[in-house]
Parts: C-alpha cells; sequence; structure tokens
C-alpha cells in the first residue's frame, strides 16, 4: 500500500516538474529544439567541471601519498601526527583567544568604573589606539 502511495506521489511529481520545465521554456521564448541544445550544453560543462574536480582530487591525493612515501611515514603514523598537530594548534589558538578576552574584559571593566557609557568607550579606545601608534608602542589597548 505505502509503495503504491509512493509511486503516485512520484508519477504526481514528475508531471508538475515536466509542466514547470515547459512554463519556463515558454516564458524564456525557446522552442524544444534549443532548449534541448541549451540542456546539453549545460550538462556538458557540468560532466567536464567535474572530470576535472575529480582529477584535481587524483592529483592532490598522489601528491600526498608520494610524500608520505618520502618521509618513510605509514597512513597510520601520518594521521596520528596530524591529530597531534592539529589539537596542538587548537589549544594554542584557544589560548590566545582567551587571553585578549581577559585584556578586552579588564578594559570594559575600567571603562565601566570611569561611569563611561559603549559610545564613550569607543572614542576613547579609538583615541588611546591613535596615542599608541604616534608613540609607536605595540598592544597598548584593545
Amino acid at each position: 500500500m505505502a509503495f503504491r502511495e509512493h509511486k503516485a506521489r512520484r508519477i504526481q511529481q514528475e508531471e508538475q516538474d515536466l509542466a514547470h520545465a515547459e512554463e519556463l521554456v515558454k516564458s524564456l521564448g525557446l522552442d524544444e529544439h534549443k532548449a534541448n541544445e541549451a540542456a546539453s550544453k549545460i550538462q556538458a560543462a557540468f560532466r567536464s567541471h567535474t572530470a576535472k574536480k575529480m582529477q584535481s582530487e587524483e592529483i592532490d591525493l598522489a601528491h600526498a601519498e608520494g610524500l608520505l612515501r618520502g618521509l618513510g611515514l605509514d597512513a597510520n603514523t601520518a594521521n596520528k601526527a596530524a591529530h597531534k598537530i592539529q589539537m596542538t594548534f587548537r589549544e594554542h589558538k584557544a589560548k590566545g583567544l582567551h587571553q585578549r578576552s581577559k585584556k578586552s574584559s579588564y578594559t570594559e571593566e575600567l571603562f565601566k568604573g570611569l561611569g563611561m557609557d559603549e559610545h564613550m568607550t569607543n572614542e576613547t579606545r579609538g583615541a588611546i589606539q591613535v596615542s599608541c601608534y604616534e608613540r609607536n608602542v605595540i598592544d597598548c589597548i584593545n
């Protein structure tokens, strides 16, 4: 029963798609022959693009395999090394973000303590950064 309903819905959807395609061709002012030619060109361009992309991926894979062989690594060792590098980079990135957020929260507290609203804070921060730039002070305030 469910299969029959599915089949009926699929046939109905195909008929709607065909009607929509015919309306689109008519609205563009194309006859059936020109529409088929255009569709063939689009399909050929897509197939060419897909083939080039697959070829590029195969070349990249072959290059990576050559590098591994040159370094004397097997796939398992290379995966472990990549995991370690990624983990170390993420830790480094997280530490840097944490330190920047500490500086930012410190300056925000300082400006709030002085009774400055957001607009005044932004103006003051800009003036301080200009002053730091003029004196060649690096990382004066964030």
